[in-house]
């Protein structure tokens, strides 16, 4: 080795070093494969330092210009079309795809290559041609190119095997790139599929809530209905005793206008069932609550179910009791699971029909607790009553998302949480939530 070589091979160490580094660090891949072109051109006193990446079309395997440094007097062929998709094979380049395939650098003297090649590199005032095959995953991607356009340059095995060492270089930061492009690419995937996913799950979760709307709408009818037999039954009493009073001719004023005050009142009585009814389904805002008027206000709509199917209702819940919640999520649970208590006891016998609401007061959170005594749930039935579509009713009485949605509703609130256990005949649901700071 002489001296000559030896320090060229100093100054190529450092040299490669320092591009390695840069390469490996950068961000953009563009800008620093353009500007690693510079220093690999002044390097190796270049005029021109070029990247062609391959790509096949119908097996047809072309080549385009991807990347290119020229010096200020050369003039640059970034935007030359003719080395834009240049195919192998018919322009006289078979013996370069050869070459590249086996690993070998092309090279020489433009004088010295194909006409074809050669017509083309003079156009471009290139004298004489270095070209080492970049290789990614075992596969040609392309070429890295050096130009001279000032002389017929014979390249020597030193420079040769400087620029094969130089391509490597640049392999890492290609290498990088294609690795950030998969993973961008799998990210616009993955973000595409849980938008897809996300607009699925609001769709279910919409339909969920529109059967789970029209399913308690009906409960809903069916519960005026029975709070208004009562006054119906009573003004249609009053109407009956005001016509015979008139047809025995004992009809009198007082009669009369006690008549209409009754059938008034019990109208009023109507119309604020229909507001009851109304209120209860408006929506509300997250707050604090009193336990007590929750319970108050879901009894008064079920009083009159309850009453004429013999289910007696006790109620021991504490009227100081306060949580944080939204008011119709626990006043639509609270109907739900009663509900589905009142629909337990349609098999049973009339005699000794209970549900027992109750509270508990504990260090960290309050439970609201309702048990009933209509037979139980099994073992099977308790793991998957919260289920979507789960319903052990005959068809036709039950959906099968009331309970999923009285989960959902009250499980919004961080800290809320439902259970039920059942044993010896009775079922007990357990509301869970987090006592407040100040209590």
């Amino acid at each position: 080795v002489t001296a000559k070589e030896l320090m060229y091979q100093q100054a190529l160490f450092k040299f490669s070093s320092m591009l390695k580094q840069k390469l490996i660090s950068a961000t953009d891949m563009s800008s620093t494969i353009n500007s690693s072109l510079k220093c690999i051109a002044d390097f190796m006193d270049a005029d021109r330092a070029y990247i062609f990446k391959n790509s096949s079309v119908n097996g047809r395997i072309s080549t385009s210009q991807f990347y290119e440094y020229a010096k200020a007097e050369v003039p640059s062929q970034i935007d030359n079309k003719d080395l834009q998709n240049i195919g192998y094979l018919g322009f006289g380049l078979e013996l370069w795809l050869d070459a590249f395939l086996n690993k070998r650098a092309v090279y020489g003297a433009t004088e010295d290559f194909p006409t074809a090649i050669s017509e083309q590199l003079k156009s471009q005032n290139v004298k004489s041609v270095l070209c080492t095959p970049i290789f990614i995953d075992d596969k040609l991607w392309g070429f890295m190119g050096l130009d001279d356009c000032h002389s017929a340059r014979i390249w020597d095995d030193l420079e040769i095997s400087t620029l094969q060492e130089l391509a490597l270089s640049i392999v890492v930061v290609i290498i990088k790139q294609k690795l950030r492009d998969n993973i961008a690419e799998l990210n616009e995937k993955l973000r595409k599929k849980s938008m897809l996913q996300r607009k699925e799950l609001q769709e279910k979760e919409k339909m969920l809530i529109d059967q789970s709307n029209y399913a308690q709408m009906g409960e809903m009818i069916n519960m005026i209905a029975h709070q208004w037999r009562q006054p119906l039954n009573a003004v249609s009493a009053a109407c009956l005793k005001l016509s015979l009073h008139s047809e025995l001719d004992t009809i009198t004023k007082e009669l009369t206008d006690e008549t209409v005050t009754f059938i008034d009142s019990q109208s009023q009585k109507m119309s604020n069932i229909i507001n009851d009814f109304m209120n209860f389904n408006k929506p509300t805002d997250n707050s604090k609550l009193r336990m007590k008027s929750i319970v108050d206000n879901v009894l008064n709509m079920v009083h009159a179910q309850f009453t004429n199917r013999s289910i007696e209702l006790n109620i021991d819940v504490d009227e100081t009791i306060e949580i944080f919640h939204n008011r119709k999520y626990v006043e639509h649970s609270l109907l739900n699971i009663l509900s589905n208590s009142k629909d337990a006891f349609e098999d049973s016998n009339d005699i000794g029909k209970l549900i027992t609401i109750s509270t508990a007061l504990h260090v960290d959170d309050i439970e609201l607790i309702i048990e009933d005594n209509a037979g139980g749930i099994s073992e099977d039935v308790l793991k998957k009553m919260y289920n979507p579509y789960y319903t052990t009713k005959v068809q036709g009485k039950g959906t099968g998302i009331g309970l999923y949605m009285t989960k959902d509703m009250l499980e919004k609130i961080p800290g809320t949480k439902i259970s039920t256990k059942s044993d010896n005949g009775c079922t007990t649901t357990t509301i869970t939530f987090k006592r407040l700071e100040n209590e």
